[in-house]
C-alpha cells in the first residue's frame, strides 16, 4: 500500500516479544497500519505496540517487508532491541537476497530475519531448510546466517511460521549467539 511519502511498503512479517509462546506478539498488521499511517521510524516498546508480552524480560522487535523502491525491490530484514528503533525508509537500509523454499512438514515460515538497526538477513528460506530437515533447534549467529550483515551490533533473530496440522500461527525471537528451541 501507497502512503502519504508515496513509498509503497508491505509488511511481510513483524513480531515483538521475548523468546517463544505467549512471551511474543505477532505485530504484522499493527506495523502495517503505523505505515500506512506514515510512520516510519518504529520504536519496540511496549506502548508503541500496547502491551509487554514478556515482563522483567529484555524484549526484541523484528520486521521483514518489502518496498519496489527499496533495496532493489527485495525484502529488507530489520530488528533491534527494546527501546530502540528502526527506521524503514533510511537511505542505505538493506538486507540480503533470498529465494523461497517450500515447507515438506507440518511447519510453514510466514518469514524470518537475522537483523539489526539498518542492515539485516533474510533467512526465511534458509531457516524452512532447517524445519525441512527436521531441526526445530535454530542456532542464532553470524556462522549460521552470516555474513555479519552489522560487525558490532548484536543481532536479533524474529520468525513468524505456522503450524500446518493446527493452523496456529507463531511467532518468536531469539538473540545473536543462543539457539532457540521452535514450539509445534
Amino acid at each position: 500500500m501507497e502512503n502519504s511519502s508515496g513509498t509503497r511498503i508491505k509488511i511481510i512479517s513483524a513480531v515483538y516479544g521475548a523468546g517463544t509462546d505467549s512471551t511474543v506478539m505477532n505485530v504484522t498488521l499493527f506495523v502495517q497500519q503505523l505505515v500506512n499511517e506514515g510512520v516510519f521510524d518504529i520504536t519496540a516498546s511496549n506502548k508503541t505496540f500496547g502491551k509487554d508480552p514478556a515482563p522483567h524480560k529484555q524484549k526484541m522487535f523484528g520486521v521483514l517487508y518489502h518496498s519496489p523502491e527499496l533495496n532493489k525491490g527485495h525484502p529488507i530484514a530489520l530488528g533491534c532491541f527494546e527501546n530502540k528503533s528502526v527506521h524503514l525508509l533510511g537511505k542505505d537500509v538493506w538486507s540480503s537476497e533470498q529465494n523461497t523454499l517450500p515447507s515438506t512438514t507440518d511447519l510453514t515460515v510466514q518469514g524470518a530475519t537475522y537483523s539489526g538497526s539498518s542492515h539485516g538477513q533474510n533467512v526465511t528460506a534458509m531457516v524452512q531448510a532447517f524445519i525441512n530437515l527436521g531441526n526445530l533447534a535454530i542456532p542464532v549467529n553470524n556462522s549460521v546466517f552470516g555474513p555479519d550483515p552489522l560487525p558490532h551490533e548484536t543481532k536479533v533473530f524474529s520468525i513468524i511460521y505456522k503450524n500446518n496440522a493446527t493452523g496456529t500461527v507463531l511467532a518468536a525471537t531469539a538473540q545473536e549467539n543462543s539457539t532457540i528451541i521452535l514450539p509445534l
